[in-house]
């Protein structure tokens, strides 16, 4: 339930800006903080209202005696439908919510079985009621729980909840030996007593068993959720109550990446960021913390490992070749006098590290460090592969840009490569000078650059 209503809220967003925030201004200490337009949520009304709309659906009703031993209504169920609604949707400031309201609900009432008695003269049967112009308005308020350990999440509780049944616009059928004196009684108990035990039952499922099932599930969250592949979490406990204005609803939230087999960061400090920029436009903004960025790569490592292979068959034409001892021989001399020529090379890599970002205000790009191992392994028979040279790439200072595609999600870029420091760790091809292979590395930078944003 509640994955639905966080991503129903943001079924039709326009547009969105990422913000790397670095820059002094006030804000909570939160490592991510996020600023939804409420228009944008307005668009996903209908899909909320459902949702709200399944913790009334088939509510059962109570059993009833009526008064005198007159008889009464027992099994008895109410479905809303959810067809033909007309939702409204604003903000509530000073309940710190947002309300939704539809007035042109129909809905069905059962009774399984009643019977209704005039004397000696009893009538017994089941009854049907057609319910059409129900009114029901639900207010979501946004505050905080706090967990066994001291901890803060965000929550949810109900406001402005109004739910109204109008008498003019019922129809009865009642099924068995019912006399028309009796469905006249029934009709004026129905339109009494019975429509106030309806509204009141409906308003205490929605008062009550909304916020405790929205805010068991994100309690039980245990303060992260799965980002995206098993074991990736990010932290979502926050600061303070996520904020309704007269336009958007803020939230900020730890937002650190980690895996969960190593576990959460204990403690970061993170830089004071606002929720919104008022110059901007954009329908959802994030300002995100240098520190979760760093959390993000950091864990995605431990997630993914960051190795693999150079495979020629994924890379565009002049870089679809098969690399060999012949090509190597430059950068690395020592490979054709000890292997040969067009020795067919294997290029294994591992990302080690790749983080420390740095930015400057109203720059699409940010600055990143990495530390990459390489192993050459040469072909020198089919089956028979040796591990050539082995180097440690240190402090590899890369320009980073994240680009939004058409779909919402964000693609990672490498816009520049510059090499600062190399170790050979193995080298079977005589002894080799680090800085010869730096500066031959930084030479090639370009290609270096495309063949980073292919694996990417």
């Amino acid at each position: 339930m509640v994955r639905c209503l966080i991503l129903t809220g943001l079924v039709a967003l326009l547009t969105s800006t990422v913000v790397w925030a670095k820059q002094p201004m006030t804000g909570t200490t939160s490592g991510i903080n996020v600023s939804l337009d409420l228009r944008t949520l307005s668009q996903a009304k209908d899909e909320i209202f459902d949702q709200i709309i399944s913790f009334i659906d088939d509510v059962k009703i109570p059993d009833v005696q009526l008064k005198g031993n007159k008889g009464y209504l027992i099994e008895n169920s109410f479905h809303l439908s959810q067809n033909n609604k007309l939702v409204n949707f604003y903000n509530d400031v000073s309940n710190n919510a947002v309300v939704f309201e539809a007035d042109n609900l129909s809905a069905t009432f059962h009774c399984g079985h009643f019977k209704l008695k005039e004397g000696f003269v009893q009538a017994k049967g089941h009854a049907d009621v057609d319910l059409q112009r129900l009114k029901l308005q639900v207010g979501i308020g946004f505050t905080t729980q706090k967990l066994l350990d001291g901890r803060i999440l965000p929550a949810i509780t109900t406001v402005d909840v109004q739910f109204m049944i109008s008498e003019q616009d019922i129809q009865v059928h009642l099924h068995g030996n019912v006399w028309s004196e009796f469905a006249g009684s029934f009709i004026s108990f129905f339109k009494g007593p019975m429509i106030k035990l309806i509204e009141t039952s409906n308003q205490k499922a929605i008062t009550l068993a909304l916020p405790t099932a929205v805010n068991a599930a994100i309690a039980n969250t245990n303060g992260s959720m799965q980002f995206i592949d098993q074991y990736w979490m990010v932290n979502i406990i926050t600061a303070a109550k996520p904020q309704i204005s007269l336009d958007s609803i803020s939230l900020g939230v730890k937002g650190l990446f980690f895996d969960q087999r190593i576990g959460d960061y204990d403690r970061v400090r993170f830089p004071p960021m606002p929720y919104k920029n008022n110059t901007h436009l954009d329908t959802l903004q994030l300002h995100i913390s240098m520190q979760s960025l760093d959390s993000f790569f950091e864990s995605y490592l431990d997630v993914h490992a960051g190795q693999g292979w150079y495979n020629e068959t994924q890379l565009p034409h002049p870089l679809d070749f098969t690399l060999t001892t012949q090509d190597l021989n430059i950068m690395l001399p020592g490979m054709v006098p000890t292997y040969g020529k067009n020795k067919q090379v294997k290029l294994e890599y591992k990302v080690e590290d790749f983080g420390d970002f740095r930015s400057r205000f109203a720059k699409p790009y940010m600055i990143a460090t990495a530390t990459v191992n390489l192993r050459f392994w040469v072909v020198k028979a089919p089956g028979d592969e040796e591990l050539a040279v082995e180097l440690n790439l240190y402090n590899i200072t890369n320009k980073v840009f994240l680009n939004e595609k058409p779909d919402l999600r964000m693609s990672l870029m490498i816009g520049e490569f510059r090499l600062h420091g190399v170790e050979v760790v193995d080298s079977r091809i005589g002894m080799l000078n680090p800085n010869t292979i730096r500066l031959k590395l930084n030479t090639v930078n370009s290609v270096i650059v495309t063949l980073t944003n292919i694996i990417l």
